[in-house]
This record gives C-alpha cells, sequence and structure tokens, in this order.
C-alpha cells in the first residue's frame, strides 16, 4: 500500500472535516499544515492537500510552491473547499486558473486537483470575514439579475443563513484517484 497522508488548513472546519473524512476512507492521517514543516512529508510518497477557497485562492497552496524541493517527487492531489458549485465549469476554470498563477507549471503539471463544496455558517465567522462577505454581497446585489450565475444568486438568496453542502460522497473521486496511484508508481 501507497505511503500516503492528508495535509489541510481549515478556517471553520469544513476542511478539516473533508480531511478527517478523506483520511479515513485512504486510511491513513491527517495533519494541520499549521503542525508541520516540510521535512515532515519526506517519508510520504503520496501527500493529498486540502484548503479552503479564501479570496480565490486555495488558502496554504504557497507550501507546495515554497517547498517543491522536497515535495516535486511525491504524487501531489490538491483540494479547495469553498461554497462555490464544484461542477460548474466557470468554477473550475477560476479556481485551476488562480491556482496557476500562484504555483509554477512544473508543479501545475505535477498535481491533480479536485473541488468540493462546504459551508458556512455567518454567525461563526470573524469580523473581518462577515465584512468581506458583506461586500461580495453588495457587489453582486448591484449587478443586473440577469448577468449573475447561478452560484451569485444563490449566495444572495442565502446570505447570513447557515448553508452545508457537504457530502462525503463528493470524496469518491479523490479517493479513487489516490488509490489508483498505487498502480502508476
Amino acid at each position: 500500500m501507497a505511503n500516503r497522508v492528508v495535509v489541510y488548513r481549515s478556517l471553520y472546519g469544513s476542511t478539516r472535516q473533508y480531511a478527517e473524512w478523506l483520511a479515513a476512507l485512504l486510511h491513513c492521517e491527517a495533519f494541520d499544515l499549521l503542525t508541520l514543516r516540510a521535512k515532515d512529508l519526506r517519508s510520504f510518497d503520496t501527500i493529498v492537500y486540502g484548503g479552503p477557497l479564501y479570496r480565490g485562492e486555495i488558502l496554504g497552496v504557497k507550501f507546495l510552491k515554497k517547498h517543491l524541493k522536497v515535495l516535486g517527487d511525491k504524487h501531489l492531489v490538491v483540494f479547495s473547499c469553498g461554497l462555490r458549485n464544484p461542477d460548474d465549469k466557470t468554477n473550475q476554470r477560476n479556481i485551476i486558473d488562480r491556482l496557476a498563477e500562484t504555483l509554477t507549471s512544473e508543479l501545475m503539471e505535477h498535481i491533480k486537483v479536485f473541488l468540493v463544496r462546504g459551508a458556512i455558517d455567518y454567525s461563526q465567522l470573524s469580523l473581518l470575514h462577515r465584512s468581506m462577505m458583506a461586500l461580495v454581497r453588495r457587489s453582486l446585489a448591484v449587478r443586473d439579475p440577469a448577468e449573475r450565475t447561478a452560484d451569485e444568486q444563490q449566495l444572495l438568496d442565502a446570505y447570513g443563513q447557515v448553508q452545508d453542502h457537504m457530502d462525503v460522497e463528493s470524496l469518491r473521486p479523490i479517493v479513487d484517484y489516490v488509490r489508483g496511484l498505487r498502480h502508476r508508481s
């Protein structure tokens, strides 16, 4: 069996929950990125990194770029966790494009990316994050409703409410991919 690990960065718990589910499904451990150093990952063949979408970027993913020397020969899998519909092609393209801006082209060729949908509880957000969400809401509210995407309209409709789109089954493609890596090694 491949030697693998799940590493994550989470702000409010959705990404942590996905990482824990994924670790259980893959029969490995999950670690918060904030508790690790790159050298702690040397012994793993496969590293699955999960981070929340934050201001359009996958939080913590710069760790991969910074430690390319240690991680470059590993199987790298990245998943993002956010409110946007991961099946929407525009959302997929936007996330991949932002990831490509952050990472090197060499690293992008070496990474398999997956998207999962998270949760939000506005009552748990910090003042900064509530303010950011209010700005997003205002910018969407002034746009012509005919020009809003389904995700944008859903964000407006559910603003201030608890939204939970989390589903352990959405991890199945990641699990299948990672399990298949041992055959590709």
